[in-house]
């Protein structure tokens, strides 16, 4: 079943810190294991406003050509893999997957969940 149409939207992301826990000492392991700390990049973004599973099409299209995103990716080997489109599928989502979720909203963790 296909979603509902997408509402008209434009979506801004804004740059975070990085992920702290990468910087410990068992993620760089681990990362150095599968020559990842040469070779992989991590970037953190909040965007500016809810969207709704219609809208996902136009978040993943404008977060590819938000400034703020194209910026994180113009050096190295990021930067000669150019996207020029991406598409959005739903996945279904078990119910032990869903009771997971629901449980920590309930244990205020900071899940949304519609």
């Amino acid at each position: 079943m296909d979603p509902p149409p997408e509402a008209p939207t434009t979506f801004s992301f804004h740059p975070l810190h990085p992920l702290a826990s990468l910087h410990t000492s068992r993620a760089k392991e681990l990362l150095n294991k599968w020559n990842l700390d040469v070779h992989g990049r991590s970037y953190v973004f909040r965007f500016d406003q809810h969207f709704t599973q219609g809208q996902s099409q136009a978040f993943l299209n404008d977060f590819f050509n938000d400034p703020q995103v194209g910026m994180r990716f113009t050096s190295g080997f990021i930067a000669d893999a150019l996207i020029d489109s991406a598409k959005t599928y739903i996945l279904p989502c078990p119910n032990r997957f869903k009771n997971l979720f629901q449980s920590a909203k309930a244990a205020a963790i900071g899940v949304r969940w519609a």
